[in-house]
Order: C-alpha cells, then sequence, then structure tokens
C-alpha cells in the first residue's frame, strides 16, 4: 500500500529509515508538539518511527519540498483508537505552517488513499484547544461529529466524506 504522491509544491514519500534525523527534530519541537503530548526524547521518537514502519495496515508519509528537498513533516492516516474507521493525522514543523502545504498534502493523502482503502469516510481527532488545525480540518471539509475526553484533554472528533 506504499504510495509517493506528489502535489504541487511537495511529495509525500513513504515514511522510511532516512527521515529518523527529520522525524527526530519534529519530536523535539515544541511549538509542533503543543497539542500532541509534548516533545519527546529520540529514543522515543525512533520507538515511534519503528512502530511506524512496522505497520503495515497504516500508510505513513514524510512531507518534503519538490524544490528543495527540506523536510515539512508526516503525514499518517491510520485505524483511529475507537472504531474500525480510519483516521488522518499530520505534524508539520512550524517554519512550514500558514504556506497552505497542510492543506495541500493532507488533502492529496486523503484523495490519493480513501478509494484504496475502499472508504468513503476518514475521522481526524485533534485537541478542542488547537485552533490552527480545527481550521485547517474545516477548511478540508471535514465536520465535527463528537467531542471526547482523552489524554487528560478534550478532543474534537471530525469525519470527511467523499
Amino acid at each position: 500500500m506504499k504510495n509517493v504522491i506528489i502535489t504541487n509544491r511537495c511529495t509525500l514519500y513513504p515514511l522510511d529509515t532516512s527521515d529518523e534525523q527529520s522525524f527526530i527534530d519534529l519530536y523535539l519541537n515544541a511549538q509542533a508538539r503543543e497539542f500532541l503530548g509534548g516533545i519527546s526524547i529520540p529514543q522515543n521518537s525512533l520507538m515511534r518511527l519503528k512502530e511506524m514502519l512496522d505497520d503495515s495496515d497504516a500508510l505513513h508519509w514524510s512531507v518534503r519540498l519538490k524544490d528543495d528537498n527540506s523536510f515539512v513533516g508526516v503525514i499518517n492516516i491510520d485505524k483511529h483508537r475507537d472504531s474500525n474507521e480510519y483516521e488522518v493525522s499530520y505534524q508539520f514543523m512550524p517554519n512550514h505552517w500558514g504556506k497552505g502545504l497542510a492543506h495541500e498534502t493532507v488533502l492529496a493523502a486523503i484523495e490519493n488513499s480513501l478509494p484504496m482503502l475502499s472508504k468513503k469516510t476518514i475521522l481526524a481527532e485533534t485537541q478542542t484547544q488547537n485552533k490552527k488545525s480545527i481550521a485547517l480540518l474545516i477548511k478540508l471539509g471535514f465536520k465535527e461529529i463528537d467531542q471526547i475526553i482523552r489524554f487528560g484533554e478534550m478532543q474534537s472528533i471530525y469525519e470527511y466524506r467523499i
């Protein structure tokens, strides 16, 4: 199920071991991790990367700019913890925020993956306090369907339908 996705400005490559340092840098970035459980020490980041690489039922991409191959972030499509539905999640380096890259690449990942997964819907879950992520989900066409408390914080669950 691994595939490369090309957008106007980025290429989404299947996540692999060559992404280790970029992945660690992302997980050490306090701003990027503010609503994602905080920063993670390199050992834990590498364990999380290994889990992703070993998960053959999920899709994980490293997002890179086409013009200079610089690391933008990661996008994941995996099973949602509370259902058999798939969930999209994403983390981007703050220096790439506000440029429309998340909108461009998350939408491409969803549109590319849903037919392959034989699905018509995908979920997204974010902390209700994460206003930037919520704004992105709404711009992408997601609709809020539920709120729950997870990890001691109110979470909003959104759904996207094709």
